[in-house]
């Protein structure tokens, strides 16, 4: 038997069960973390899945949409021509 490994041996135990106290620790305190990320990821799958027929629904509604009125002022021009000729 190798000099010391008895008490090597018990040093490896104690430091495992250091170990595995520390992670039972930092788990219990990630928890409340890890269920807000779990959330917050959810929400983003909803939005990536939503925003195709959101995207889709909006295209149709502004070709589909009726167009406004254009009035024409005395002198036969229509309200917006002059923002496009300006003289």
């Amino acid at each position: 038997m190798i000099f010391g490994a008895r008490r090597l041996a018990q040093h490896r135990i104690m430091l495992l069960e250091r170990a595995a106290n520390q992670r039972r620790i930092t788990g219990a305190a990630l928890a409340p973390l890890a269920e807000r990320a779990a959330v917050v990821d959810r929400l983003i799958a909803t939005v990536r899945t939503g925003l195709p027929w959101a995207t889709g629904a909006l295209t149709i509604y502004a070709l589909l949409r009726p167009k406004p009125r254009q009035t024409k002022d005395q002198s036969g021009h229509t309200a917006n021509s002059d923002r496009f000729h300006r003289v």
